[in-house]
This record gives C-alpha cells, sequence and structure tokens, in this order.
C-alpha cells in the first residue's frame, strides 16, 4: 500500500499532463537555487528518489527497461506516455461491473487528443480523473444508459498500480528526458528532474 505524502499541488511541475494526484512530499523536489552537496551529483540524487518512492510502495523501473523493442517494453513507440496495457487492466479492475465494450470505450477515449492545444487536452483529462466518464451501453429493456467508467481510485489507493520510471524518454517534437516520471495506472501525472549542484 501506497502511503500519502505530504506537499502541495503548486510544488509540481505539469509533465506531460496535470500532476495534482498526491504529491511527493516537497523536498523531492529541486529549488530554484540548489544547494551545493559535495560528491553528490544527479545520477545519485536520482537514485535516491527512486529509493525513496520504493519505500513508499512504488513500483519502480528503470525507463530502458520498458522502452520500445525490449523484452519488457511497455509502450511501442517513443512518442507514447501513456502505459496502456497497465491502463487496461486497472480499467477492468476498478470496474469489474462494467461491460468490457465500456470499458474498451473509456480506454478510447482517455487515449484520444481532442484538440491540438495541450492546455485544452490536460483539462479534458483532469476531468475525465476526478469525474470519471460515463460510457452508453445498451439496456436489456432497450434503449441505452450512461454507465460511469472509474480511471483511479481516490477512496481506495491501494487499489491503484502506483509505478515510477526513470530515464523516461519521450520523442516527438522534440526530445524530453525527465529524471524520474510518476505514473498511476499507467498514466503520467508527474515528472521532476533531481538537480542537485555539484560541490567544486
Amino acid at each position: 500500500m501506497v502511503e500519502e505524502p505530504g506537499g502541495s499541488a503548486d510544488e509540481l511541475e505539469y509533465w506531460p499532463i496535470p500532476a495534482y494526484f498526491w504529491p511527493i512530499p516537497a523536498y523531492f523536489w529541486p529549488m530554484s537555487e540548489p544547494t551545493p552537496l559535495p560528491g553528490i551529483d544527479e545520477s545519485v540524487a536520482e537514485e535516491v528518489l527512486m529509493g525513496w518512492l520504493a519505500e513508499l510502495g512504488y513500483e519502480t523501473r528503470h525507463g530502458g527497461d520498458i522502452a520500445p523493442g525490449m523484452p519488457g517494453a511497455e509502450r511501442s513507440d517513443y512518442r507514447e506516455v501513456v502505459l496502456v496495457e497497465r491502463l487496461r487492466e486497472a480499467i477492468d479492475r476498478l470496474n469489474p461491473d462494467v461491460p468490457a465494450v465500456a470499458r474498451e470505450e473509456a480506454l478510447r477515449q482517455i487515449l484520444r487528443a481532442e484538440s491540438p492545444a495541450l492546455l485544452v487536452n490536460n483539462r479534458s483529462f483532469h476531468r475525465m480523473l476526478i469525474d470519471p466518464p460515463e460510457i452508453e451501453v445498451a439496456r436489456a429493456e432497450g434503449g441505452v444508459q450512461g454507465v460511469p467508467v472509474g480511471l483511479i481510485d481516490f477512496e481506495h489507493p491501494e487499489n491503484n498500480d502506483w509505478l515510477a520510471v526513470n530515464q523516461f524518454t519521450v520523442r516527438e517534437h522534440s526530445h524530453h528526458l525527465p529524471d524520474v516520471v510518476i505514473f498511476v495506472n499507467g498514466l503520467g501525472v508527474a515528472g521532476k528532474a533531481s538537480r542537485v549542484a555539484i560541490g567544486r
């Protein structure tokens, strides 16, 4: 079970989608002017952060191990920022009474970009997290009804899949390589570079 850490959402960097869900402690994130730490470089800080997350109950993986083309690949393209199979498994696990066709439609909606504008897509995604999308399914007596499909279990966080990945490469219009990305049910909700100032 993952313990709920402190901190505030205002202290998070938004990458690639809004990071509002249980931010990890503020001291994990760099200040505007990093304090020199003799003998500590960024790779060490990254390892420490991953260790802390593991202690909190996160599964930890190296980005290279789940990268496209690897035996343990969890995405097929470096442009993908959602771990689709983890998301599909979470939707199935959290919505056992929802028809399979509705669960698959919810997955399709979460992966679809509604707009070329990042801010519009972020807001749409945020709404789907806090207000589960209602998927229309056929009723036995005729007609259709909307069935909510939850993506994250906010009441019982132990039911979610918590994952921390370091060196998670994203390539689209530019190359992004955040040191650590936090995933909940396959959805990247926070990313941060563990910057430190190296003592000279």
